[in-house]
């Protein structure tokens, strides 16, 4: 298994370039599973940038550092989408979270060419 974890909060297809790439993704049914899947990885680099989602995220995992900037993909990488399951009726405001239940989560691997 890949030792990096990369979270993001979606997966523009450019990320990929310049590899012919497939993906298959898993949905995280809770937050057991969750957790086991966090720590099977070395490094975890979070790239999202909604700070509840993040202190939620680094409440069940130490490793997690969060990176400012462009991701860039590196073979080998596997990636964690986590989005919220609502919006705000505000833009700009950070929708707060209770937990797990208020996200959609994705296990994605990655295969490139």
């Amino acid at each position: 298994m890949s030792s990096r974890l990369i979270i993001l909060p979606s997966i523009p297809p450019n990320i990929f370039y310049p590899y012919n790439f497939d993906t298959k993704g898993k949905l995280i049914k809770d937050e057991v599973e969750l957790i086991i899947t966090l720590n099977v990885y070395d490094e975890i680099l979070n790239y999202n940038r909604h700070e509840p989602t993040n202190q939620y995220l680094m409440k069940l995992n130490d490793k997690i550092r969060t990176v400012s900037g462009a991701y860039t993909y590196q073979k080998g990488d596997e990636i964690l989408t986590v989005g919220l399951k609502g919006r705000t009726q505000k833009s700009g405001e950070d929708k707060q979270i209770s937990g797990f239940n208020d996200l959609v989560i994705y296990h994605v691997k990655v295969e490139v060419e």
